[in-house]
């Protein structure tokens, strides 16, 4: 990550795409608290628009800090987020894309004993 803060701008796509991804590293390390800024700062980053970015870049910003969210036990934010990545990765062409969104969404649903929800954003999901 290094290496593409110093080759690039703030908000770079590279330089998002990397805090996204550490990020997601950090949460399933168990370390959510030390991941959500990070997520955070990627979704604001995309967000302020200094770069033009698919739109699935952002959905997966929001789906990666939703998960961590709900790790932290913020259900409420967590679940909007996650609700808004996997509808606007539904219509991306590729199915892959829309895996990971759904997957996040349908454990979020689990550990809330919303098991039908969590049935349902499964079946989205390409096995």
């Amino acid at each position: 990550m290094k290496i593409r803060v110093e080759t690039f701008d703030a908000g770079h796509p590279a330089i998002v795409a990397a805090e996204v991804r550490l990020g997601e590293d950090l949460a399933s390390e168990g370390k959510p608290a030390e991941a959500e800024p990070l997520l955070r700062k990627a979704v604001q980053e995309i967000e302020s628009e200094p770069f033009q970015v698919p739109v699935w870049q952002l959905a997966e910003a929001q789906s990666a800090l939703g998960a961590c969210l709900a790790m932290e036990k913020i259900p409420a934010e967590a679940e909007k987020l996650l609700r808004e990545s996997q509808s606007a990765l539904q219509k991306h062409p590729h199915p892959a894309v829309r895996v990971p969104a759904n997957r996040r969404t349908a454990f979020f649903h689990r550990s809330r004993n919303r098991l039908a929800a969590a049935r349902c954003d499964s079946d989205h999901s390409p096995n």
